[in-house]
């Protein structure tokens, strides 16, 4: 079964008021996103630690704490329920409601296009054939400054 990903990178409109686009924060993390599969093909959005200045990974001496807040359609809700589809914080735990902080999760070593994790879920591979899908909020703060993002995440199967 052949796996792909499909995302968009703008903000949703359910999801814009969470976004100022004033704010050279937000923008710069909407900007720098980048996204791709995990090893085992799950859809994942992450950054390079390095695109945003004092950000850290779980592999530094003060990793950065990401709160993310999923927002999935009714087809990947209904598999989170069943435990069959899950929901992963920053850290890869996996999550018992919609929304968790965590520290993100050095990605050097799951081939993905990036080095620290922000979002990701992942499904069994025992799911029906469709597209599974959900918004993601995305907010940290370094040295005083928060930053914000929304995208959002599919998997079709």
């Amino acid at each position: 079964m052949k796996r792909k990903l499909l995302f968009l990178v703008v903000c949703s409109a359910a999801l814009a008021s969470c976004i100022d686009p004033n704010s050279d924060k937000d923008v710069l993390l909407q900007n720098v996103l980048k996204f791709g599969l995990t090893y085992n093909g799950a859809p994942a959005v992450g950054i390079d630690s390095s695109s945003i200045q004092g950000f850290q990974n779980a592999l530094d001496a003060s990793p950065t704490q990401v709160t993310v807040t999923y927002t999935p359609d009714s087809a990947l809700a209904s598999l989170i329920g069943t435990g069959d589809c899950q929901l992963l914080d920053s850290n890869t735990n996996i999550m018992s409601t919609t929304t968790a902080t965590a520290d993100s999760q050095d990605m050097t070593s799951y081939g993905t296009p990036f080095n620290s994790l922000l979002a990701i879920f992942r499904c069994g591979s025992s799911i029906l054939a469709g597209t599974y899908t959900t918004d993601v909020n995305i907010s940290f703060t370094i040295a005083g400054e928060a930053y914000h993002a929304n995208t959002t995440l599919s998997l079709t199967k």
